[in-house]
C-alpha cells in the first residue's frame, strides 16, 4: 500500500451486495480492502475465514490486508495466506511470540504488520519495528464496526511517527477506528500514512464517492 492510503473495511458491509461493493470499491480507487478476522476469544466477535476471503480474491486484484484479531495468529497465516491475502497484520497483545510470527509472515512472502490497542504503549514494538511494513494505530477497541473514535489516538500517532523516524523503519503508520471526514483528516495530520474506513464509507449514499471524498478531505 501506497501513503495517503485509503482502506475500506468491509466488517458490516451487506453480504448480500458483497460483489457490487467490491465493484464500487474499485471505482472509488482505494488502495486495499481491509479484513477484520476475528475468533470470538481475542475479541468477543466472530468473522470471516478464509473461505470467504477466497471468494474476495476470486473478484478482485485490490491488495487484501487480514486484521486477525485472535488469540493464536500463527495458527491462522497458512490459511489467510492461501486465501489469497497480500498482507497480515496481527495483534501485539496476542499471547504469543512474536518475532516468530513474523518470521513465518515473511516465509510466506506477505507484508507484515502489527497492530496496537488503544491502551497498548509505543515502546512495546521499540524491538520489532524495523521488521514490519506497516503499524496498525487502532482509534477505539477492536471487535465490533460503528464505534467512536477515540481521541487520544491522535497523540499516538504522532508519537509513532516520530518513534519509526527515530528507529530507522519504513513502516507505514495505518490508524483504524471511527475513520470519517473529521476523524480522518486528524489522524493524517498527525502522521498517518492510511485510513481504515468501514461504516462511515458503507452507509454513504454512494461508496465510490465517499472514497474519494475521504481521500481528498484527508490527504489533499
Amino acid at each position: 500500500m501506497k501513503k495517503a492510503g485509503i482502506s475500506v473495511s468491509i466488517l458490516d458491509a451487506d453480504l448480500a451486495r458483497i460483489v457490487n461493493i467490491v465493484e464500487e470499491i474499485e471505482e472509488g480507487g482505494a488502495d486495499s480492502i481491509h479484513l477484520d478476522i476475528m475468533d470470538g476469544h481475542f475479541v468477543r466477535n466472530l468473522s470471516f475465514g478464509p473461505g470467504f476471503v477466497k471468494s474476495i480474491r476470486r473478484l478482485t486484484d485490490i491488495e487484501l490486508d487480514a486484521h486477525l484479531m485472535v488469540e493464536r495468529p500463527g495458527e491462522y497465516l497458512k490459511g489467510f495466506a492461501d486465501a489469497g491475502c497480500d498482507s497480515l497484520t496481527v495483534h501485539l497483545e496476542s499471547d504469543v511470540e512474536m518475532a516468530s510470527v513474523l518470521d513465518r509472515i515473511d516465509e510466506l512472502g506477505l507484508k507484515a504488520g502489527l497492530a496496537l490497542n488503544p491502551a497498548t504503549e509505543l515502546h512495546k514494538i521499540e524491538s520489532l519495528a524495523v521488521r514490519l511494513e506497516r503499524i496498525l494505530i487502532m482509534t477505539v477497541n477492536p471487535g465490533f464496526g460503528g464505534q467512536k473514535f477515540i481521541g487520544e489516538g491522535v497523540g499516538k500517532i504522532k508519537q509513532a511517527r516520530e518513534e519509526i523516524s527515530r528507529l530507522g523503519s519504513d513502516a507505514l503508520i495505518g490508524v483504524d477506528g471511527g475513520i470519517n471526514n473529521e476523524t480522518g483528516r486528524s489522524a493524517a495530520m498527525a502522521g498517518a500514512d492510511f485510513l481504515v474506513a468501514g461504516s462511515a464509507l458503507l452507509n454513504s449514499e454512494r461508496l465510490p464517492d465517499a472514497i474519494r471524498k475521504l481521500r481528498n478531505e484527508c490527504f489533499g
